[in-house]
């Protein structure tokens, strides 16, 4: 490829095993002067042997424009002009990292032991082997034997020289000749050298310019010196970067370990109590390392003084977020310092702060607030705090805050406000749309500035010093209305008032008569409706019996006025008897009306009620009794449907697995779902996926009909609904017909066939995800060393889900399927292995397991969640072969109790053999499972087609009946018809065009030249498709039937 001009930018090679060349074979190098190998070459940490290559540019490459790193060239021989072992030329953009050569170099013009013309960058190299030329003008050199280059940490052993000092002109960083008992001291020295280089490439990954990724623990396989002799070892890990992922490790859990070590518990009525310095930043280090505190309350309980010449670190920073309450009970924070790009006392809020003052300090930074730089949801809240600490910000500054989304109410500040030149300030908000009420400041600056501010400002502004008394005064009465609006309660408050000349503060012991009388008047509407209905009920009772004795009255009067006649009396029972007739008459036409209108209710509903395969018929198709012997049951995210082939471990493995899994479900619908499948099943192991543990947000109104409709009536429900649905929406969900009522204009056919396309009983496996769509960098797990606690609440779930298991005796795997969000979701899944560690529960992170599983940056789909079918099915034979290995699972296959697994694999597999839209991938998938096909030329006759034979060697490859054009298929009607099991196809022939009939019902018709494949399922007994390769679509397969009855 790289010969005949593909450079491979961009594409990633990784040698899997150690490749041994042919005896007398001459090695042609990759590449040559005008084609240059752009791509990575990752040797990981396997060699290559017995090379031999005589050429000009001798080399494993002629010219490297690209990067290779992790490979040994354990012996052979390179002869030419201008040659070196790894490449011989290279341009500037090359890169050779962490090789090293044992073979021999010998060169007519220049040798070097790694490269010979090479301007690039050397990093940890090592020649072993003999450079020598084949004449006395010959340059030759343990390293580089020409002129540019950047050599860091490269070594020669026995050569008589690292570079030619004559003709190089590059640059030579800690690299030398050595002698072979110096070589295992300076392997351990180049692991300190590794260390340092990695650690700055941390501190500065984010900055531009800078170097990336040269070393990491996921690019490298290290090289050891050991009893075996020179060689790379890919189990093996320095023992300076173990010191620093277990250093990692025990920071996480010292502060994780104290999350909750307040006094207090959290909760409203007894909150989180926060009373010193230290408190406070104990709160600080938890937030940091991802706990959120969400619904759980704090509360200052004295005023704190900041230690002199301390530098603040703002509490969170732009990806961990506090939620929680914190109350600041009226008290103050003296003395604080912050310089920090987001600094305020949090750097980011998503919760609420309330009666809290800054009394003193200064804030400096890019985009800085007092309260909080950033605000994190639209929820977040900062009410009846103030700040009289200096706020200077290089980019952004306010008062109060920067950039701030939610709501700011009964708030003030006295601190000056100042900027850099153009720098964007306001005396309470510098930026954003946040809800602004009451809130004043008597910085120089606007309390907004226009340009940056698309919020709502009610009542506040920029005030003068003489003016806060009244404006004090003013707001008071803004309290009672709050008050008497329930938007705030007197007892969450601790008002403000003047406690110096001119100065304002916290005054425990004083609360606004406005404020008083709205309490009081918060009864009030209440009491008058009490006594109003009190008094409506006694006028309504006397009215009914004034109105009773005046009828008794009546009907007494009128039996004294009577002739004494009995003809009344018969009468009267004559109107009983017709009264209890026309009773029953209509209490039995009432019954009949209401059986009908349930019943058609009943169907409508079904038919109305969202046929979702991950809910509704998931749990339809789970209550089959042919699925009640699973011995595998899988929760999970979509990513458990996408990146785990039911239908693969039953093939490969006979395991009988169900999938209970839903979209964007996480550690709390995981649980509830958990319990509804497994209540009373007697499965042998339960396979939880983690990704729930990364989603703090909330689903969409779409997702959470699909997951809580399909559960059955039950408490488990509606604890479900209770925790997940806000509770003015609870009864919606409780009863189904809210959310599915308004669907008639959305029916489709599978709607009143209470089935889908996936088939009849598809596992719970609805995603079926061909192809790939991505520019995805599949960053090794092994590069991320740190740790984020989960939400709370999903490690409340988590939690719950382990203790379930333990409590009813099940076995349970924790299992993360490969995702290619790493650098930010691979620290809650190690967070979770130490959860895991602590219940002595298994968990199987896939995430580390890429090189095991063959897993690649084309497996994945058009996300970074969800692999495509080929990459679903190498995780598969993955998680197949671990269970069967760690578990006691039987295979079943041939087992007729579990006949409905062969039928949902074939089915499967049908599925995606119409999804594929690449003719290599639908041929391979013909012969993955032979099927009976039948080939059915369109137009022309096969022998004498020439477009046939795009398309006939691969075709050659499977077992089919080959059908030609002439009358002895056709016969006298120019048709013929095949029985297939239970089905019929019939090929007629018109003229040029082939019209396909199966089971009379479906007709298709092919005119343009080409050839026709009808592939039939014996299983399944179906037709699973006819594909058509013809001149009119590129002879590229053309899916013509969608199976079933279409």
């Amino acid at each position: 490829m790289v010969d005949s001009g593909n450079s491979l930018g961009g594409v990633y090679f990784r040698q899997t095993e150690d490749i041994t060349f042919p005896d007398g074979i001459n090695w042609n190098p990759i590449g040559d002067l005008e084609h240059a190998f752009a791509g990575i070459y990752d040797g990981n940490g396997y060699v290559i042997s017995n090379i031999h290559c005589n050429d000009t540019h001798a080399g494993f490459f002629s010219l490297l424009a690209g990067e290779v790193r992790n490979l040994g060239i354990e012996s052979g021989s390179f002869r030419g002009d201008y040659i070196g072992s790894i490449t011989s030329h290279g341009w500037d953009t090359a890169k050779i990292i962490n090789c090293y050569n044992k073979a021999d170099v010998c060169g007519n013009g220049r040798a070097g032991g790694i490269m010979d013309n090479f301007p690039g960058l050397a990093l940890f190299c090592w020649n072993f082997g003999n450079v020598t030329g084949t004449n006395e003008g010959a340059v030759t050199a343990g390293i580089t034997s020409y002129e540019g280059g950047d050599i860091r940490y490269c070594y020669a052993v026995g050569a008589d020289k690292l570079v030619c000092d004559e003709i190089f002109t590059g640059k030579i960083t800690d690299s030398q000749l050595l002698a072979g008992e110096e070589v295992n001291a300076y392997v351990q020295r180049s692991y300190e050298d590794m260390f340092a280089l990695y650690s700055e490439t941390k501190e500065n990954e984010d900055e531009e310019g800078k170097e990336k990724d040269l070393v990491t623990r996921g690019n490298t396989v290290f090289i050891v010196c050991d009893d075996e002799g020179f060689h790379f070892d890919k189990e093996y890990e320095p023992e300076i970067f173990l010191a620093e992922k277990q250093a990692e490790k025990k920071s996480f859990e010292e502060i994780w370990e104290k999350r909750y070590r307040f006094e207090g518990k959290g909760t409203e009525e007894e909150p989180f109590l926060i009373s010193s310095y230290d408190d406070l930043s104990r709160l600080r280090d938890c937030v940091d390392i991802g706990i959120n505190y969400e619904e759980q309350y704090f509360e200052q309980t004295a005023d704190i003084y900041f230690p002199d010449g301390e530098n603040w670190n703002p509490i969170g920073d732009l990806e961990h977020a506090f939620n929680g309450v914190y109350d600041g009970g009226g008290h103050v924070i003296t003395n604080i310092y912050c310089d920090d790009s987001h600094a305020g006392l949090f750097s980011m809020l998503a919760g609420e702060v309330r009666n809290l003052g800054i009394e003193s300090g200064e804030f400096y930074g890019d985009y800085i607030g007092s309260i909080t730089s950033h605000g994190g949801s639209v929820e977040a809240k900062i009410i009846n705090c103030y700040n009289k600490a200096d706020v200077t910000g290089n980019y952004r500054g306010g008062g109060l805050v920067d950039n701030f989304p939610g709501e700011i109410l009964f708030s003030w500040n006295f601190g000056k406000v100042s900027g850099k030149q153009d720098a964007v300030v306001g005396g309470i908000c510098s930026y954003g749309s946040p809800m602004i009420k009451y809130c004043y400041s008597t910085a120089e600056a606007e309390s907004v500035n226009p340009k940056t501010f698309w919020g709502e400002l009610h009542e506040s502004g920029r005030i003068e010093d003489a003016d806060v008394a009244e404006r004090l005064r003013q707001n008071e009465a803004a309290y009672g209305a709050a008050v008497r609006g329930e938007l705030l309660e007197t007892d969450d408050i601790i008002f403000l008032n003047m406690v110096g000349s001119g100065q304002i503060g916290f005054d425990e012991s004083y609360i606004p008569a406005e404020v008083t009388d709205a309490d009081r008047m918060g009864y009030l509407p209440e009491c008058m409706l009490l006594g109003i209905t009190v008094f409506l009920g006694t006028i309504a009772i006397a009215a009914g019996c004034v109105y009773r004795k005046r009828r008794k009255s009546e009907a007494e009067s009128q039996n004294e006025e009577g002739d004494g006649l009995d003809w009344i009396a018969v009468d009267i029972k004559i109107s009983w008897k017709n009264l209890r007739a026309r009773i029953k008459r209509r209490a039995t036409a009432a019954v009949l009306t209401v059986t009908i209108f349930l019943g058609g209710f009943s169907y409508v509903m079904g038919v109305c009620k969202l046929e979702s395969i991950a809910g509704v018929l998931n749990w339809r198709y789970w209550g089959k009794a042919e699925n009640y012997n699973t011995d595998v049951v899988l929760v999970g995210a979509s990513s458990i449907s996408s990146n785990i082939e039911v239908s693969e471990l039953w093939k490969e493995k006979g395991i009988a697995a169900y999938c209970i899994g839903a979209a964007w479900s996480s550690c709390c619908e995981n649980y509830y779902r958990l319990v509804e499948g497994v209540e009373k099943r007697s499965c042998k192991l339960i396979v939880v996926e983690m990704r729930g543990v990364t989603m703090d947000t909330a689903q969409t109104t779409e997702v959470r009909e699909d997951n809580i409709a399909g559960l059955s009536m039950s408490l488990n429900k509606l604890r479900y609904i209770h925790e997940a649905i806000e509770p003015k929406e609870r009864l919606y969900y409780s009863l189904d017909f809210p959310l599915y009522h308004s669907r008639y204009n959305a029916l489709v056919k599978w709607d009143f066939r209470h089935a889908s396309s996936f088939g009849d009983d598809n596992k719970g496996i609805w995603m079926n995800n061909y192809g790939t769509n991505n520019t995805l960098e599949l960053n090794p797990a092994a590069d991320v060393i740190e740790y984020r606690a989960l939400n709370q609440k999903q490690e409340y779930y988590l939690r719950k889900i382990i203790e379930y298991c333990e409590a009813n005796d099940r076995e349970l795997l924790l299992l993360k399927t490969p995702d290619g969000n790493r650098p930010l979701d691979q620290p809650y899944y190690n967070t979770v292995a130490l959860i895991a560690e602590e219940y002595g529960v298994p968990f199987l992170d896939m995430n580390q397991y890429d090189e095991e599983i063959g897993l690649t940056s084309a497996d994945f789909w058009t996300d970074n969640y969800h692999l495509n079918v080929e990459g679903a099915r190498k995780c598969t034979t993955f998680l197949g072969d671990y269970l069967m290995e760690h578990y006691t699972l039987l295979d079943h296959r041939g087992d007729t109790d579990y006949a409905s697994w062969d039928r949902f694999a074939a089915n499967r597999e049908d599925l995606y053999l119409r999804a594929i839209t690449d003719n290599k991938d639908y041929f391979d998938e013909l012969l993955r499972d032979q099927r009976k096909i039948i080939a059915v030329p369109s137009g022309m006759s096969l022998e004498k087609s020439e477009q046939y034979l795009s398309v006939k060697e691969r075709l050659d490859d499977l077992e089919y009946e080959l059908y030609d054009a002439e009358d002895v298929l056709y016969g006298e009607e120019n048709q013929n018809t095949w029985t297939l099991g239970s089905n019929t196809v019939t090929v007629q022939k018109d003229y040029q065009a082939r019209k396909i009939s199966i089971n009379g019902k479906t007709n298709l018709s092919v005119e343009s030249p080409g050839v026709i494949l009808i592939v039939y399922d014996e299983v399944t007994d179906q037709v699973a498709d006819v594909a058509a390769f013809t001149s009119a679509n590129g002879f590229s397969v053309q899916h013509l039937y969608a199976g079933g009855d279409d």
